[in-house]
């Protein structure tokens, strides 16, 4: 049986080149969402099993999201989102900022609250589980 790579081996690939201009894109969602998720659910065992719960992932996946170094892939991004208003909040801070430290203009702050608004609206208009509106 072979040892355990202590670190000293080749590199396996595995990250990737930070993106041009240096900003860390991945590193500032990761954080973000798990400070909202922090904000919504707590930090203790029974926030990860909340979490576990409402997307289905392994508890060594909801850990990485509360720690902050490893955000959700788009299904539980969503899945979060219609859950918690702390991560739909993140969501659209890191929507509309844009890199050079400026938020985006208001015509598409509003663009995209109308299509928020639009989502909002048709889901109020389904019928629940149960048969009623």
């Amino acid at each position: 049986m072979l040892p355990k790579n202590r670190g000293n081996g080749p590199n396996t690939g595995n990250n990737l080149p930070p993106p041009p201009g240096g900003t860390d894109t991945a590193g500032r969602y990761a954080a973000t969402i798990g400070e909202a998720l922090r904000r919504g659910t707590g930090r203790g065992r029974e926030a990860a099993k909340r979490l576990e719960r409402w997307t289905g992932a392994s508890n060594r996946t909801v850990r990485g999201w509360l720690a902050g170094t490893r955000g959700p892939s788009g299904e539980h991004l969503i899945i979060l989102a219609s859950h918690s208003d702390e991560v739909l909040g993140a969501m659209l801070r890191l929507i509309m900022h844009r890199g050079d430290g400026k938020t985006a203009d208001l015509a598409v702050a509003r663009r995209l609250m109308v299509a928020a608004l639009a989502v909002l609206d048709a889901a109020d208009s389904r019928p629940s589980q149960d048969g009623r509106r």
